[in-house]
């Protein structure tokens, strides 16, 4: 009988390890898939899309720019997108064109910022300069793709970016991005915009809790029946 005690209890022991590590693949399978929730290359008008700024066409490809200036805080680019579920570990990306005379302060002009709220609340901000030449901006969010080519505007540097941005866990329904310019000065117009292309927002989906409750009724019906032959 001790014999067979041990032997229930070693499969007893390798049959809950089984179920457990099946509960932490079918957990991770449930919530690691990343999904793409909103996506735009701007080459067709995007009804999502409200606020400052329009579609403009260049050499073929399009994009969404914004040279609105309104006093301190030039008028907002704003995207209403929905999120099916809730999601956590949501990522925004896009391109990020910083046009013309974007002033760092220092020459008495700005500090001019961009500046990307989620749902009113703000997620980045970075002072941009090219009117000094004085190189890239550096932020853990930004990846810089071009400085100083006058890649639209013209008699001043332009930059473009990689643009990352961590916007945390979602809730399911309809939420509100707005990108927007803003610094003491900001002169907007011919002399200072800016242009986005390729936007993505990517999430995680929640940890569903299937896998788990399964794996754990598994493990409490194996348990039971092994009290049982005891």
């Amino acid at each position: 009988m001790v014999v067979m005690r041990d032997v229930l209890d070693l499969q007893g022991g390798v049959m809950l390890k089984h179920l457990f590590a099946l509960a932490l693949v079918l957990s991770a399978w449930s919530g690691a898939s990343a999904s793409a929730i909103y996506s735009t290359d701007f080459e067709s008008a995007p009804a999502e899309w409200s606020g400052s700024g329009v579609v403009v066409p260049t050499f073929g490809n399009k994009y969404w720019a914004n040279d609105s200036a309104a006093g301190s805080v030039a008028g907002a680019s704003v995207l209403t997108f929905t999120s099916g579920t809730a999601v956590a570990g949501a990522s925004l990306s896009l391109l990020l064109g910083i046009i013309d005379t974007w002033d760092n302060g220092a020459a008495g002009y700005g500090p001019d910022s961009f500046k990307v709220e989620l749902d009113g609340v703000e997620v980045f901000s970075a002072v941009f300069d090219n009117y000094q030449n004085l190189g890239a901006t550096v932020a853990s969010e930004l990846t810089t793709v071009s400085y100083g080519s006058n890649l639209i505007g013209s008699g001043a540097n332009d930059a473009a970016y990689k643009l990352s941005v961590n916007l945390g866990a979602l809730s399911a329904g309809t939420h509100t991005l707005k990108f927007f310019a803003s610094g003491p000065g900001w002169q907007g117009g011919s002399d200072e915009s800016f242009a986005l292309d390729n936007l993505s927002i990517t999430a995680v989906p929640e940890p569903q809790t299937w896998g788990l409750a399964l794996a754990g009724a598994l493990a409490l019906g194996v348990t039971r029946r092994l009290r049982a032959q005891r």
